[in-house]
């Protein structure tokens, strides 16, 4: 982003996170992770790029990572304006800890 001179933490971090919305969209995961990173390095209480952080971590097998940044998204969007992202992080909560789930079912057996 050009360094992001004269463009307040803000808004900076949010075109980082719709940068990476558009790297979700491509699956270019290692991209939506740096971008979420990066957002959260300018707003550390973003919702969407802790959601997207989690994402990309859930979509390149860090599942127990990608736990730690959905449930500190959901934590994050506790107001009503977040509602509509509040289903999209449970989605994501429910399939990571399904596959921590399954990986704990692999080591059992």
């Amino acid at each position: 982003l050009g360094g992001g001179r004269g463009l307040s933490d803000k808004v900076l971090s949010q075109l980082l996170t719709n940068r990476a919305l558009c790297f979700q969209k491509l699956e270019v995961w290692d991209k939506v992770e740096d971008d979420a990173r990066k957002a959260m390095d300018k707003n550390g209480s973003s919702v969407k790029a802790h959601y997207l952080l989690g994402k990309a971590l859930l979509e390149i097998g860090r599942v127990e990572d990608a736990r730690a940044a959905l449930l500190k998204s959901m934590s994050l969007s506790s107001s009503p304006e977040f509602k509509s992202y509040r289903r999209s992080i449970d989605a994501a909560l429910f399939m990571a800890r399904k596959r921590i789930w399954e990986k704990e079912q692999i080591a059992i057996d």
